[in-house]
């Protein structure tokens, strides 16, 4: 597997939590979460435009018995907060991750992926390790964008 150095930019991010409980399968929860997110675009139609990449955050060595994901995509309008229950919502005006281990992959490849970073980082906390997923599909065939990033916020 190719990995390189690469940063993820994204602006005016709006998204939700989803409680993973690692049964489904990698191409399983990618198509899952991507289907979640257009869902949640088609709800949110009236208050954001949309037309910015899929992506999910997840840390896959966490301990904890149901890992969240956050799930997010971007919106292009300004949005005010007047009337609207942002509590229900994960909202973030930018995110930046700069990594060594970018890789672009099919969702079947990830759990390769996660053993590279699990020897790769071995020597450090690998429950702090969060993975972002960018999804898109290429040519009728859905591929993810991984970076990786220590983040002990959470």
């Amino acid at each position: 597997m190719h990995t390189e150095s690469k940063t993820l930019s994204i602006i005016q991010a709006i998204g939700f939590t989803h409680d993973y409980n690692g049964r489904s399968k990698p191409e399983e929860l990618c198509e899952e979460i991507f289907e979640q997110t257009q869902n949640f675009i088609a709800k949110m139609i009236d208050t954001v435009y949309s037309d910015g990449p899929v992506y999910f955050v997840w840390k896959p060595f966490s301990d904890e018995t149901h890992n969240a994901l956050k799930i997010f995509t971007t919106f292009g309008n300004k949005i005010g907060t007047n009337g609207v229950n942002t509590s229900d919502f994960l909202f973030s005006r930018k995110i930046v991750i700069r990594t060594d281990d970018f890789a672009v992959l099919t969702p079947e490849e990830l759990n390769e992926y996660y053993e590279s970073l699990r020897d790769k980082y071995s020597q450090t906390d690998l429950s702090q390790l969060s993975v972002y997923h960018v999804l898109y599909f290429d040519d009728d065939q859905l591929l993810v964008d991984v970076y990786s990033t220590q983040e002990s916020e959470w």
